[in-house]
Order: structure tokens, then C-alpha cells, then sequence
């Protein structure tokens, strides 16, 4: 569901999610009773971001890359896709 955010629970995403989340090892399950692996530990966080939570970069759901990366992409690959294309 594309541009709906406002029809998340937020606190209760939080919450689900920190039950997910390993108190030894780290990383997130796919749920609470399971072991953290790296797909559920990376949108884990990616979720946390899209809701906002403090401490993390803000996302970008199209690309579900930070921000920040697609920013340093457009400044460092521009010059090179206008030279590569001959376009300006």
C-alpha cells in the first residue's frame, strides 16, 4: 500500500517490533519466538525509519535506501550519466 503511512499504528509497529528484536546477539526475527537474521534485521530498521524513530536517517520507500545515499548518488552520478548520454 503506496503512500499510506497515516494508517500505521506507529507505537504499536514499535512495539512489535522491539519484541522481534534479539536482547543478546541483536538483530530482529520475523517474529518474537525466532532467531534475528538480515532480512528481517534490515527492514526491521527500515521500518523503524519510515515511522519516524529517532536516532535513524530517514528513508527512502522507492528506493528503500537512506536518504542520504540517494542524495550522494545524484550529486556523484549526474556529471557522469550527462557525459555518458551527451546530455546536460
Amino acid at each position: 500500500m503506496l503512500d499510506m503511512y497515516d494508517a500505521v499504528d506507529r507505537p504499536l509497529l514499535r512495539s512489535f517490533l522491539m519484541e522481534c528484536q534479539h536482547e543478546m546477539i541483536g538483530g530482529f526475527g520475523k517474529n518474537p519466538d525466532l532467531l534475528p537474521d538480515l532480512l528481517h534485521s534490515y527492514f526491521a530498521v527500515a521500518g523503524l525509519s519510515l515511522a519516524g524513530e529517532e536516532g535513524l536517517l530517514s528513508m527512502h520507500p522507492a528506493l528503500n535506501m537512506s536518504q542520504r545515499a540517494v542524495e550522494h548518488l545524484h550529486r556523484h552520478t549526474v556529471g557522469y550519466r550527462s557525459a555518458a548520454t551527451g546530455q546536460k
